[in-house]
C-alpha cells in the first residue's frame, strides 16, 4: 500500500458538504452558529478530516423528490440569488429554515461561508468553497412549469440548455405516464458568453470576499455542458475560465501571502471527461489546478480508475484525489441483506476497501460525498468510524475490509437522466450461458495479505460470490490467480435464485494489488433456461482484534 504521497501534507481526506446542515435537520431555527458549526465542524473533530468543502449552493431534499432547488445560494452575494430571498411564504418547514438560518447570520454581519471558514481555521481545518458547476436538481420537477426555477434561470431563459433535440437520446424518458426531458434541460449553456460571465463572477466574487484555502467547482454536479454534439469544440471556453480563476486565486494569494488553490471533481477518466468539454489534459499541463478530484455523479462506483490521471500528475505539484464511496446508493443484493445482515448503505469495512485500493493505486487523497449527513437520512446507528482511518493508509493496516468489484447496477439508469454518464463500464454483471463459456473477473485488493499472514494478525481472507441461476447440477470450474479453487469453496448458501459461493483464500491464494479469477461453465443444467449470472464478486480480508 502506498504509504503517503510526497506532495505535501493535508488534503488527505477531504468531506465536501452540501450545503444540507442549513436544514438543521435536527434544530429549530435560526439555529446560530454554534448550531452551524455543531452540524458542520464538531462531527470533524478527531477523525482524519482535514480539509472541508463547503458548497455555496442550497440542495434541499426533504420527503419528495420533486422539492429541489438549484441556482440559489446561502451566502452574501451581489451575483446570484439568495436562497428564499424571492418569497413570501415556503413549500415546506425545511425550506424556510434554510431561509431563516442564512437571514440569521447575516443580519449579524456575517454568513454561514465565514463561519465555516473562521471555525474550520481554528479546528485545524483547511476550508473550500465549493459549487456544483451546473446543478440541476431543479429538473427533477416534472413538466414543463418554470416556477420552481431560480430568479436568474426566469429571467434568461435563453441562458439555459433546453430540451434535448433527440427523442432517442437516454436524458428523454418517461416516468409513471408523465413525460419528462432530461433534467439537464434546466442546465445552464456555457457555450453562452453571458452564462459563463456570470459562473465567473459569482466564483470570482467568492475568491475575493472570503479567507478560503482554495475553490473547488464540482463538475461532476453535472457534467452536461453544452448543447448536444458541441462538447469537444467548446472545451476551450471551459479552459478559458479555468485560466480566469487560476488567475484570480494567485492575485487573492499574493494579497494574503499563501498560495490558493484550485480544485475540480471530474469524471475519472480523460475520455468521459473530454466528452462532456472538460479537457483534463490541458488544465494538467498548463497547471491551471490543484486539486484533481476523480469523481462519478452519484458517487456510488467502488473503485473508479484512476490510474490515468495518476500518471499524468506524477512529475507535478496536482494532488490527484479519488471520491470514496457514497453512502446514499449501494446496489446490494437483497440476499445479501438477508443472509449476512449487510446494511442498506456501505459500510465501515467496504469504505476501508475503496480506500485501501485507492492508496495502493498512488493517489494523493480521499474525497467524501455527501457523508455528512448519513445519520439523518439513512442509518441513524451509522457510526462514522471511517472518518477515523480512511484519510492515512497506515491506519488502515490490520483493519478488517470487505471488497467489491463494480457492478453498474442502477447506476446506468440515473446517470443519463442527469445530463450524460460519468460511470465507466464495470466488469459486472457476467452472464455464461453454455458450457465453455468463461469469464475473467478483476479484483482489486489494497491489504498486504503476506505479511498479516507472517506476523498472524491475518484471520481470513475469504472469496465471495454470488452467481444468480447456480444449481448443484451445474458445473463450474473457478481459478485464482492460475491456482484451482477446487476444494476451496467452505460455504454455499441459496436465496431463491441467488447462489453464493464462499471461497477461502487465506493461504496465499489472494495478493495484494490486481486479482484475476476466472470461470468456465463445464456443463449447464439442462432444465434452467436462463444463464448463470455473475452478479457479485467480493473479498473480505478479516484480522484479529
Amino acid at each position: 500500500m502506498n504509504i503517503l504521497s510526497d506532495k505535501g501534507d493535508g488534503h488527505r481526506l477531504i468531506l465536501c458538504n452540501d450545503g444540507g446542515p442549513l436544514l438543521g435537520p435536527t434544530l429549530e431555527a435560526p439555529m446560530g452558529e454554534e448550531g452551524l458549526v455543531s452540524m458542520v465542524i464538531e462531527p470533524l473533530i478527531d477523525t482524519t478530516i482535514d480539509t472541508l468543502y463547503w458548497q455555496l449552493g442550497t440542495d434541499p431534499y426533504i420527503s419528495t423528490p420533486f422539492h429541489r432547488h438549484s441556482d440559489v445560494y446561502s451566502h452574501r452575494t451581489d451575483v446570484a440569488p439568495r436562497f428564499g430571498a424571492d418569497r413570501k411564504t415556503f413549500g415546506s418547514s425545511g425550506d424556510w429554515r434554510i431561509y431563516e438560518n442564512t437571514r440569521q447570520l447575516i443580519e449579524e454581519g456575517t454568513d454561514p461561508p465565514e463561519v465555516l471558514i473562521k471555525r474550520g481555521h481554528a479546528a485545524g481545518l483547511s476550508v473550500f468553497l465549493s459549487m456544483r458547476f451546473n446543478d440541476i436538481h431543479d429538473g427533477i420537477i416534472p413538466g414543463d412549469d418554470r416556477t420552481h426555477l431560480s430568479p436568474t434561470k426566469k429571467e434568461h431563459p435563453d441562458w439555459l440548455l433546453g430540451p434535448v433535440s433527440n427523442p432517442a437520446d437516454p436524458s428523454v424518458f418517461t416516468s409513471e405516464g408523465r413525460p419528462f426531458t432530461g433534467f439537464s434541460r434546466y442546465a445552464y449553456d456555457i457555450s453562452n458568453p453571458a452564462v459563463r460571465a456570470y459562473k465567473l463572477a459569482l466564483t470570482v466574487e467568492s475568491i475575493q470576499n472570503y479567507d478560503m484555502d482554495g475553490m473547488d467547482w464540482d463538475l461532476c454536479r453535472f457534467p452536461r455542458l453544452f448543447p448536444e454534439g458541441q462538447a469537444e469544440t467548446n472545451a476551450v471556453h471551459l479552459t478559458d475560465m479555468l485560466r480566469t480563476v487560476r488567475k484570480a486565486l494567485d492575485e487573492k494569494g499574493r494579497q494574503v501571502g499563501r498560495k490558493l488553490l484550485f480544485s475540480v471533481r471530474v469524471p475519472p477518466t480523460f475520455k468521459l471527461a473530454a466528452g462532456f468539454g472538460m479537457d483534463v489534459r490541458t488544465w494538467i499541463d498548463e497547471g491551471l489546478i490543484d486539486i484533481l478530484v476523480a469523481g462519478v455523479v452519484h458517487a456510488s462506483m467502488f473503485r473508479v480508475p484512476v490510474e490515468e490521471y495518476v500518471e499524468a500528475a506524477r512529475d507535478t505539484d496536482i494532488k490527484v484525489i479519488a471520491q470514496n464511496l457514497g453512502l446514499f446508493w449501494t446496489g446490494r443484493p437483497q440476499s445479501a441483506r438477508v443472509m449476512y445482515h449487510e446494511p442498506e448503505v456501505f459500510t465501515t469495512e467496504m469504505c476501508r476497501a475503496s480506500a485501501a485500493s485507492y492508496w495502493q493505486a498512488g493517489v494523493d487523497g480521499i474525497y467524501l460525498w455527501n457523508n455528512q449527513l448519513i445519520s439523518f437520512n439513512r442509518d441513524i446507528d451509522y457510526d462514522g468510524q471511517q472518518w477515523k482511518d480512511i484519510g492515512d493508509p497506515r491506519l488502515l493496516v490490520g483493519r478488517s475490509k470487505h471488497y467489491l468489484v463494480d457492478n453498474p447496477h442502477d447506476r446506468d439508469a440515473i446517470s443519463p437522466e442527469y445530463g450524460g454518464a460519468t460511470i465507466p463500464a464495470g466488469p459486472l454483471p457476467v452472464n455464461l450461458n453454455v458450457a465453455g463459456d468463461s469469464a475473467e473477473i478483476p479484483i482489486d485488493v489494497g491489504d498486504d495479505l503476506a505479511s498479516g499472514m507472517a506476523d498472524g494478525s491475518l484471520e481470513s481472507a475469504i472469496l465471495r460470490l454470488m452467481i444468480v441461476n447456480l444449481t448443484a447440477q451445474d458445473d463450474v470450474s473457478f481459478v485464482l490467480n492460475g491456482t484451482s479453487l477446487d476444494g476451496a469453496c467452505k460455504s454455499r448458501r441459496l436465496l431463491y435464485d441467488d447462489c453464493w459461493l464462499e471461497f477461502d483464500v487465506s493461504d496465499g491464494l489472494m495478493k495484494q494489488g490486481w486479482n484475476s479469477l476466472g470461470l468456465t461453465v463445464n456443463t449447464r443444467n439442462p432444465y434452467v433456461a436462463a444463464p448463470l449470472k455473475i452478479e457479485s464478486v467480493e473479498a473480505l480480508v478479516n484480522y484479529r482484534d
